[in-house]
């Protein structure tokens, strides 16, 4: 080992890893192949082994988007740097730009969104309590410069944090160099995504002229010293997040029509109730832990704060639906209302106990439900297909139609049975169950014919409630 990464390591030992990582912390480290991960992989490592866990501590996850040829061989490679090391290495694999265009998302967004879910699966399922990321100072100053180009306000500015929950980032204050460096003292193979190299997108762009013009022409330590400004932008946002969290519950209400907001938030300062809109807006579209699903921008956000306590006012944002009755704003998701809606995704035989790839996420038919998984239509809790979801079935429900059950999404002249074996359509359904129109397109079913047998997000229908003695199959469905 060099005498400066044994510096580095030294450094983060004192600072970033003993703040982030409590004793005893079991870690999720995602390892692309390249370089700044595989430098976090062995950091992690090393800090786990001097804490007496090993290979007991830290755990590798890889996501391969099969977006290039060589994702192949970045993945051997994390499985080779997982052999070294004594880490296990979990690799999820799937097609990302097939899934951004099953959604009508774009590329980098449904990706990220897909990988966030993964790794809280992956966390679940190996006993981890926190996913440690890559991101470093040159990421940062990246981010703050993109979003000062795109109008970010003080909680944009800040760039990314060290730590929220669930995830750290104990690189962010190592420059790329130094990890390189670091890498080349360790002998520690990584791979080089050609994609980064080139201006095809603004942080690119950034990171290849602006940063190196900037670097040159005003300060040869610009990275720093916009990784010192988001730094002191993380501490007013602390405080700023801790005062939001105390009023929250007193203005916000999460209810079957959307997410409401009471009109007693206005009387709150702009900066308190922008960042009440901003979070309620996350809260309506579903975002995830890595997304940016509901993302208000400057102008949208003045919009609201400007009109939203108009009772009678209604509008539509990409991905929400908002509208002011008389004493509240209520936000919801709007999947799809604002921009064409993608072809619906071919329907997917139900196979029995075993687990099969659904255009989002995984489902499968089981004589028991598997562990971590919930009944739908908790109370107080609007509907939703996400998330991890089991229904009790009798099994004859499964031959209800002529060509068996299948997984699919929507299609006209739809019904759900009830009991004493009369119709009700599947619109009516919906409607009674508060499901805003724009989600429903997307909505995975569990059908046989043009019988609907199960909603994720909603208690099974009547008539297909398993009787006593008679044979119960479990629905279970996992979308992140």
């Amino acid at each position: 080992m060099s005498a400066s990464s044994e510096r580095l390591y030294r450094r983060l030992r004192g600072e970033a890893l003993p703040e982030l990582i409590p004793p005893g912390a079991r870690v999720l480290a995602a390892v692309s192949g390249g370089p700044d991960s595989v430098a976090l992989a062995h950091i992690l490592w090393r800090y786990a082994a001097e804490n007496g866990a090993a290979g007991a501590g830290v755990v590798l996850s890889h996501i391969n988007h099969g977006t290039r040829p060589e994702t192949a061989a970045e993945e051997e490679l994390v499985r080779e740097l997982g052999a070294r090391l004594g880490l296990p290495v979990l690799v999820h694999r799937f097609a990302a730009k097939a899934y951004a265009r099953s959604l009508g998302l774009g590329f980098q967004a449904a990706a990220r969104d897909w990988r966030y879910a993964r790794w809280r699966e992956d966390m679940t399922a190996a006993g981890c309590d926190l996913l440690a990321t890559a991101h470093h100072r040159d990421d940062q100053a990246e981010t703050v410069l993109l979003r000062l180009i795109r109008g970010g306000g003080g909680a944009g500015l800040a760039g990314i944090r060290p730590r929220r929950p669930g995830v750290v980032r104990p690189l962010l204050d190592l420059s790329k160099d130094e990890l390189l460096a670091y890498c080349a003292a360790e002998n520690l193979v990584y791979a080089v995504d050609a994609s980064n190299l080139a201006p095809t997108c603004d942080r690119n762009r950034i990171r290849l002229h602006l940063l190196p013009l900037l670097r040159a022409e005003y300060n040869p330590r610009i990275e720093r010293a916009l990784s010192r400004a988001a730094a002191a932008l993380n501490r007013d946002e602390a405080f700023l997040a801790a005062v939001v969290e105390e009023k929250w519950p007193r203005y916000v209400t999460d209810t079957a029509a959307g997410w409401r907001l009471d009109f007693a938030a206005w009387r709150e300062p702009a900066a308190i109730l922008v960042r009440l809109l901003r979070r309620a807006a996350g809260q309506a579209a579903g975002a995830g832990s890595g997304g940016e699903k509901g993302e208000l921008t400057w102008e949208q956000t003045e919009l609201l704060r400007r009109a939203g306590c108009r009772p009678g006012w209604r509008q539509s944002l990409p991905g929400l639906n908002v509208w002011a009755e008389r004493d509240a704003l209520f936000l919801a998701a709007a999947v799809g209302e604002t921009s064409p809606a993608p072809e619906p995704p071919p329907p997917v035989p139900a196979g029995r106990a075993a687990w099969q790839a659904l255009f989002w996420g995984r489902a499968g038919l089981w004589p028991a439900p598997p562990p971590g998984f919930d009944p739908p239509g908790r109370a107080g809790s609007p509907p939703s297909w996400r998330g991890r979801q089991a229904a009790a079935l009798a099994a004859a429900a499964l031959s209800a139609g002529p060509e068996g059950s299948v997984w699919r999404c929507r299609r006209a002249g739809d019904f759900c049975r009830q009991s004493g074996g009369w119709h009700k359509s599947l619109k009516n359904v919906w409607q009674e169950a508060g499901v805003p129109a724009g989600q429903r397109r997307s909505w995975p079913l569990l059908a046989a014919g043009a019988e609907v047998l199960w909603i994720p997000g909603l208690p099974p229908f009547p008539a297909w409630r398993p009787a006593a003695g008679a044979e119960t199959v479990y629905a279970c469905t996992d979308f992140g």
